[in-house]
């Protein structure tokens, strides 16, 4: 009967495992090639997956102030007014804004809300847009002092036809109100996108 030292078989693996573990200059090249393809294809859509979700939520944050300005004008018993500021003044229908500088308040008529610093005071609602400088603002129509629409007390509808529009690289969005149905709802102009039924 053999007598194995297993001293030395244990050692002897021991030693052809180190010298095979770890990676050769090729294995480590081609692995870099293959991260840096992905991370070439990869940025674009991402970026273009966070301009879609800024869209998207200015949108749903101009139908949600739109909604409780209906809500709270039959729930307060009393008419509400809808302002579209810049730190500067007004905005201007027709007018696209892309820097962010606006900000929309829903407030008491008799409410001051000629700067941001009494709009954040004064305000039922303040949407602001400088989580939104990249994509473009406009109020659709035409508009005096800054003044969107009123909601009325006892439907809350507004008491003209209300139309935003939000654009960015692709795609325009758009967020009416009704005045005769006092129907709030998003939509995309150009077909079907970004979740939203084409207008």
């Amino acid at each position: 009967m053999a007598h194995i030292n297993l001293r030395y078989t244990r050692n002897a693996v021991r030693q052809r495992w180190c010298r095979v573990a770890g990676f050769t200059l090729l294995e480590l090249i081609i692995t870099m090639a293959v991260l840096a393809v992905m991370a070439a294809y990869g940025i674009p859509q991402f970026s273009q997956m966070m301009e879609r979700n800024r869209t998207v939520r200015l949108a749903q944050e101009l139908k949600g102030i739109l909604i409780q300005g209906k809500s709270e004008a039959v729930m307060r018993n009393q008419k509400l007014q809808l302002t579209a500021l810049t730190d500067g003044g007004v905005l201007s229908g027709g007018t696209d804004y892309s820097d962010g500088n606006w900000y929309i308040v829903l407030h008491e008529p008799s409410a001051a809300v000629g700067t941001l610093a009494e709009a954040s005071n004064n305000a039922i609602a303040l949407l602001h847009g400088t989580k939104f400088d990249q994509n473009t603002f406009r109020i659709n129509g035409t508009i005096s002092d800054g003044r969107l629409a009123y909601f009325t007390s006892r439907r809350g509808a507004p008491n003209v036809d209300i139309s935003l529009s939000i654009s960015d690289s692709s795609q325009t969005l758009s967020v009416q109100g009704n005045k005769f149905t006092g129907r709030i709802y998003a939509c995309s102009t150009g077909g079907k996108a970004y979740g939203f039924e084409g207008c």
